[in-house]
């Protein structure tokens, strides 16, 4: 089987990362396509990466909880822990779950438990050391953890306890909160910090060169990462979309990116609100304003976003008190929105707060 090699070279590491892909793989989405295969690859982690790399040397692994946030890498990590212990034979020594889809207690009772009782598949037999090794162990992965039930938690602790002779686990979540203290207590719990924005710029235009992607200027790319809100998986997303869309071939631009993503540029945006302020008339100004945002369909949560940046960058040049206020008229918009309030009434809540502080 031909595979093409893409080298990544990563500057905190004296080997180089290398993505290989193969040619029947060429066609996936970005995300899985250029997903790290081991944690050498792994970017803005370099403390968790290391700890494991220890434990993974000896030959020896706790069960291990990973939380942060979404698209730091946490099931990456994991995946890439199974290929350093089993390369290419993962069937029989890997369990791995969605904890959203299979949450209940009779998953833990029935699938787990089962995978829990027989040994592994190499007979204590260890692919990485070429030695006998008798405590090798399988794995089981319980990706987004926090949606499990508290009856399965339970019943997961015990069975954690239980075989850990045999099995090590990996859960995996965001909100650590939701998982249970006792189980909590049974590992080693490790937090993934949001990717460092130097770190996504980097990563971005390796990407870029290997799929050959010209783009307008850094600011494009700096745009992705401000809209991906640092989660790699929305970013890579967003720079597929954008270039599979993009009318220009392999050039992709910043307003390209905003057009993609649904949302107005930096010029439309300050279009609008200098539309709100220049109309003495509110309700002409709301009925332009509305006219805009459904023709070219506008969300207005995420001129809430993008208003909120505004003021967060201080380029609107407000005084403490007056930020202090706006953050408090936007938190009141953001709920009304998330509870499902009617759209025109907090666009209207929207132009008076443009027009209240001259935004």
């Amino acid at each position: 089987m031909i595979d093409e090699d893409i080298e990544m070279k990563d500057e905190t590491n004296k080997n180089p990362a290398v993505f290989n892909i193969k040619l029947e793989n060429s066609k996936l989405p970005f995300v899985e396509k250029y997903r790290p295969y081991s944690l050498e690859q792994i970017i803005s982690q370099d403390d968790i990466i290391q700890t494991l790399k220890k434990f993974l040397d000896k030959n020896s692994l706790t069960h291990l909880l990973f939380y942060g946030t979404a698209g730091t890498g946490k099931t990456t990590c994991a995946k890439s822990i199974a290929n350093f212990l089993y390369g290419e034979h993962k069937t029989g020594n890997i369990l791995e779950l969605n904890a959203s889809d299979e949450r209940g207690i009779d998953i833990v009772k029935e699938q787990i438990k089962s995978f829990c009782q027989t040994l592994n598949s190499f007979s204590n037999f260890s692919l990485n050391t070429n030695e006998k090794n008798s405590n090798f162990f399988k794995l089981v992965i319980l990706d987004e953890a926090d949606m499990m039930t508290t009856d399965a938690q339970s019943a997961l602790r015990r069975i954690m306890e239980k075989y850990t002779n045999n099995v090590r686990f990996i859960l995996i979540c965001n909100q650590i909160h939701k998982i249970h203290p006792a189980v909590q207590s049974r590992c080693m719990r490790f937090r993934f910090r949001p990717i460092k924005n130097e770190q996504c710029l980097k990563r971005l235009k390796e990407i870029c060169e290997c799929e050959n992607i010209r783009y307008e200027n850094e600011s494009t790319l700096k745009t992705i990462i401000q809209l991906g809100d640092r989660d790699m998986r929305k970013m890579l997303n967003l720079l597929e979309s954008t270039f599979m869309s993009s009318s220009n071939e392999n050039y992709i631009t910043t307003n390209d990116v905003y057009t993609t993503a649904g949302l107005p540029s930096l010029q439309e945006f300050n279009s609008l609100l200098n539309e709100i302020k220049e109309n003495r008339n509110i309700g002409i100004a709301y009925n332009k304003v509305n006219k805009e945002r459904l023709n070219k369909g506008y969300s207005i949560q995420d001129l809430i976003n993008m208003i909120h940046d505004k003021i967060k960058s201080n380029s609107s040049n407000l005084n403490d008190e007056q930020m202090r206020k706006c953050y408090i008229k936007l938190a009141e918009m953001d709920y009304i929105l998330r509870k499902g309030g009617d759209e025109e009434i907090v666009l209207q809540n929207f132009i008076c707060l443009v027009r209240e502080f001259n935004l």
